[in-house]
């Protein structure tokens, strides 16, 4: 057995039943090795695609997405995945070949080492864990440890630089699978404290509203939410993320707070009416917390349970360090205890509920095309709950945030904290795998113009997702934005016609323009009764009304 053989038979027993790839000769004894495992190589057609499927993998899959690269190019190639997979707490494991080891001190073709891209720094910063492989002998421990590291909580990615030759060399016959030792979720010293607190807090009358994150969306945590909220008449609101941890049609949820966000949860939230805001795994980030607003701590109690402490304004916010979803499961057994009666909540929450600007219904066609508010209540009609709904950056991710309602915990998803444009195209493809509901991806034609390639993918492997595809022929947010300055300014984001019906059909992929209601739902039927990998091509107007003018405020403001 020799190191390429080890890798794949170390993550075989891990359950994981693929990797993707971008082929290179660096990485030739890993391909090789595939004839002799059950893991399989998803061979796509960009390293960043690649980098973008193990993250929808992992995210679908609750396991540790794997990406192989060449070093060098390959591996510049996949720091915007690995980035998003840091900030997002994603498990993955980076595989990047290298030049042999004789060949690592002086200068060789696409070399990862000092003379040159130096790819030991440049993941160094952006994964929990970054080592080179330096002898086929250490590479069980290493990855044993990496693999450790990947799944242990805060979740992230970890990288191996392996050498040609550690790839080929033979270990020793009686090496075998090392175990993995995932370690415990750090808990702070005062969490009883901070527990006891909590509960006093949410038992007692103060006008307190739950806020959650992406760590606690899960259908396990999803009972607890369900039943500290409606014990306690206690109003929730989500991140962008974490849609769907309790159903958005019930009368205690908010919808998802900050950008993109639902008209109640934004109201409340920023209310002076609410007194303290109780969050988990709350990330910091403008787009998805509106964190910068000043209303969002004006007389209130800010208390969030995260993993490590974020930048925020600290003077505004508690920390609780930890685990959330520790603290959560810890919160939820001690307040089983406690008797509550939820009247004087309840009036409270009614109150101010009622103080919520309607929100304007815009027609169901504009300029000829599908209005995008429209477009998303169709998607939820004709769509089983358990679908997967993978969105991607631009302004269909507005009309997904506040118009799409998510029903179920883990069915909604988008590189919420980094948006890269295309994302959902190839997480999507990666999220399919191994996954029998159906997986629906949200895009746009600028998304296309990145990653809209692997689709290719998607077919050449008989992945049966249906991507919807929000054709405006520009780049909608910046268009937005830039409208305001001067026609010439919003110029730029245009972009010229593409026959995307065409393109995706000489690919391979079954693809529809759908030009009215009718022949949208026709072909979502079509793809959900036979599935195959689908493109559904529907015009949607560039200046769709937003109902919120929050959303169409500068980027920076």
């Amino acid at each position: 057995m020799n190191g390429a053989d080890y890798i794949l038979k170390t993550l075989s027993a891990s359950d994981i039943k693929c990797f993707f790839t971008v082929p290179g000769a660096h990485l030739d004894p890993l391909l090789e090795a595939t004839d002799f495992s059950d893991l399989k190589p998803i061979v796509c057609c960009h390293e960043l695609a690649a980098g973008f499927m193990a993250d929808g993998y992992s995210r679908v899959n609750k396991t540790m997405g794997v990406v192989a690269a060449i070093g060098g190019p390959g591996a510049g190639n996949l720091v915007t995945a690995v980035h998003t997979a840091r900030i997002e707490n994603i498990p993955m494991l980076i595989i990047t070949g290298d030049v042999p080891s004789s060949m690592s001190c002086r200068p060789a073709f696409q070399s990862a080492g000092d003379f040159g891209s130096g790819d030991d720094r440049l993941f160094a910063a952006i994964t929990k864990y970054s080592r080179r492989v330096t002898s086929v002998q250490d590479l069980p421990g290493l990855l044993a440890f990496a693999v450790a590291e990947a799944l242990s909580p805060p979740r992230g990615p970890v990288h191996l630089i392996i050498p040609y030759d550690v790839f080929k060399e033979t270990l020793s016959e009686e090496t075998g699978i090392l175990p993995v030792c995932i370690l415990p979720p750090a808990v702070s010293g005062d969490a009883s404290r901070s527990i006891a607190s909590l509960c006093e807090i949410i038992s007692g009358d103060s006008k307190t509203v739950l806020w959650l994150g992406d760590a606690v969306n899960t259908g396990e945590l999803s009972q607890s939410v369900l039943a500290i909220a409606e014990k306690f008449h206690l109003p929730v609101a989500t991140t962008f993320s974490a849609k769907g941890v309790i159903p958005e049609t019930h009368p205690l949820s908010l919808g998802n707070f900050g950008y993109a966000g639902s008209s109640r949860a934004n109201f409340v939230m920023l209310s002076e009416k609410v007194e303290t805001i109780i969050g988990f795994d709350i990330e910091q980030n403008e787009r998805n917390t509106l964190n910068w607003h000043p209303g969002l701590y004006e007389g209130k109690k800010v208390i969030l349970a995260n993993y490590s402490r974020k930048f925020a304004p600290a003077d505004h916010i508690e920390f609780l360090c930890g685990d959330p979803a520790g603290v959560l499961v810890r919160l939820h057994h001690a307040l089983e205890k406690i008797p509550y009666n939820v009247n004087g909540r309840a009036e409270w929450y009614r109150r101010v509920t009622k103080s919520v600007p309607e929100d304007v219904v815009p027609p169901s066609r504009h300029h000829g095309k599908i209005e995008m508010a429209v477009l998303m209540k169709i998607l939820r009609r004709q769509l089983p709950v358990e679908t997967l709904f993978f969105v991607d950056s631009g302004m269909h991710r507005i009309f997904a945030g506040t118009d799409w309602q998510a029903l179920r915990p883990e069915t909604f998803f988008s590189a919420a904290a980094t948006a890269p444009t295309g994302w959902a195209i190839a997480a999507g493809t990666g999220g399919k795998i191994g996954c029998r509901d159906p997986v629906v991806i949200l895009t746009g034609d600028g998304c296309m113009q990145m990653h809209g390639l692997e689709m290719k993918t998607a077919v050449r492997y008989g992945i049966p997702v249906i991507v919807v595809l929000c054709n405006n022929h520009g780049m909608g947010n910046i268009h937005r934005r830039l409208a305001r300055v001067s026609v010439e300014a919003a110029e730029h984001t245009s972009i010229n016609e593409v026959d995307w019906t065409a393109f995706a059909r000489s690919l391979g992929v079954r693809a529809f323009d759908a030009e009215d209601e009718k022949s949208l739902v026709n072909s979502l039927q079509l793809c959900l009764r036979e599935p195959q990998a689908s493109l559904i091509n529907v015009r949607v107007p560039i200046d769709s009304r937003i109902r919120h003018e929050a959303h169409c405020r500068s980027a920076f403001a």
